[in-house]
C-alpha cells in the first residue's frame, strides 16, 4: 500500500484502514443479502408441497441504498443493503408442516438480521375480518435473540391482504450508525 501512495507508510495506514472499513461494510451488506436470497430460496423449496395454493406467494428480497463515509469524508459509496422479504401464505394451509416450516425460516432470517443490525422486525398482515375472528391483538411483542439482540413481532390489520391469507414480512432494522471507517 506504501508503493501505491508514494511511498509513505502513515498515509498507506489511513488508505488502508478506511479501504478496509469501506470492504468491511460493503461486504457484510452483501452477506445480508446472500443470507436473504438463500432463506427466499429455502422457502420456496419448503412450500413447494403447497404452492399450487391460492394465496402462496414468495416475493422478492427488496433492497435498499446505504451510503457509507470515511471519517475524513473523502469517500463516499453507495451500498444495496437487505430491506425486506415478505411471504404470503393461506390461512388454510395454517396446519401444514410446510405453512409453519416457511414462517421458521422467516424467524431465523430475523435472527440473523437483528443480530447484525441490532433489531429486525417480523410483520403479521392480515385482513380485517380475519384479525376479528383471530381476536388478534396488536400489542407488538419482543422477542430476544440468543445474541441480546431484539425482533419485535407486529401484527397488522390491512384490507390490502388477499383474502384467506397472512402476509409474514421480515424487516431489518436501520443499518448500524457505525457505517464510518479511517
Amino acid at each position: 500500500m506504501a508503493q501505491i501512495v508514494g511511498g509513505d507508510r502513515l498515509t498507506a495506514c489511513v488508505v488502508g484502514a478506511a479501504a478496509g472499513g469501506l470492504l468491511g461494510f460493503e461486504r457484510a451488506r452483501r452477506q445480508e443479502l446472500e443470507d436473504a436470497a438463500a432463506s427466499r430460496q429455502e422457502i420456496i423449496a419448503t412450500i413447494a408441497p403447497i404452492a399450487k395454493t391460492k394465496g402462496v406467494m414468495v416475493g422478492e428480497v427488496k433492497t435498499q441504498d446505504v451510503s457509507m463515509k470515511t471519517d475524513d469524508g473523502k469517500d463516499t459509496k453507495k451500498v444495496k443493503a437487505f430491506e425486506s422479504l415478505t411471504v404470503e401464505l393461506p390461512t388454510a394451509t395454517k396446519n401444514r408442516p410446510e405453512h409453519a416450516a416457511a414462517v421458521e425460516k422467516l424467524r431465523k432470517l430475523a435472527e440473523k438480521m437483528a443480530d447484525e443490525r441490532g433489531s429486525a422486525d417480523i410483520i403479521l398482515a392480515v385482513r380485517p375480518e380475519e384479525a376479528k375472528a383471530r381476536k388478534l391483538s396488536l400489542t407488538p411483542d419482543v422477542i430476544t435473540t440468543a445474541k441480546g439482540k431484539q425482533i419485535t413481532f407486529i401484527r397488522q390489520i390491512d384490507s390490502c391482504v388477499p383474502k384467506g391469507v397472512e402476509r409474514v414480512t421480515v424487516q431489518a432494522g436501520p443499518v448500524p450508525s457505525e457505517n464510518k471507517a479511517g
